[in-house]
């Protein structure tokens, strides 16, 4: 009987064991299909779960041939649109970065510090300011940090635009005798994942 109960108490710890081995596999996979990272080109979708997102994207960012020019001026350049969608049924914390796209070998990046922004979020004021204020600790810019519950769409407005108070510095380079103006070329990149219950 003693021997009994140890085989039936051996059998139920295995049975325990495994349970609890895949009741952590599946937490764990569930966590890796509902976070999601949206990288800037034409219409992204992308569907992990529940969790839905959608990246609808307008004009190319960029920046070249351009001049310096007031706040004023840079906010009636032409704007960079795009949306973000919600399309699942559950909410998502996202992250928009500003990635550096890339240029030709021959041109020369700007750098931030040279470069203006505006921001407009939906029927929201617009945040304008210098695109090296974007930077997190990492070194990368980001755009917007938030929330988006299910259904939701936000659409956006980005300007960018050479500061006033650039100098020739800021924004030509001399290579090889001639002189050439920086440019600046932009993607998109959205982070997100499920918010925690």
């Amino acid at each position: 009987m003693e021997k009994e109960n140890k085989n039936f108490m051996e059998k139920n710890k295995k049975q325990v064991i495994a349970i609890a081995l895949a009741l952590v596999l599946l937490i764990g996979g569930s966590y890796a299909w509902l976070s999601v990272t949206l990288k800037g080109t034409k219409k992204v979708r992308i569907e992990a779960g529940t969790l839905s997102l959608v990246l609808n994207e307008g004009n190319a960012i960029n920046v070249s041939d351009s001049v310096p020019m007031s706040d004023v001026d840079g906010l009636a350049t032409d704007a960079y649109t795009f949306s973000l969608q919600n399309n699942g049924n559950v909410t998502s914390e996202y992250t928009i970065y500003l990635d550096d796209a890339s240029i030709d070998s021959a041109d020369e990046r700007f750098d931030d510090s040279a470069l203006k922004y505006s921001l407009k979020k939906n029927a929201e004021a617009s945040t304008t300011a210098l695109l090296s204020t974007l930077q997190d600790s990492n070194g990368k810019r980001v755009l917007e940090t938030g929330t988006i519950e299910a259904g939701v769409t936000n659409t956006y407005s980005l300007n960018l635009w050479i500061k006033d108070e650039a100098t020739n510095d800021d924004v030509q380079t001399t290579t090889d005798g001639n002189t050439i103006g920086k440019v600046f070329a932009g993607k998109l990149r959205i982070e997100a994942s499920q918010v925690k219950e």
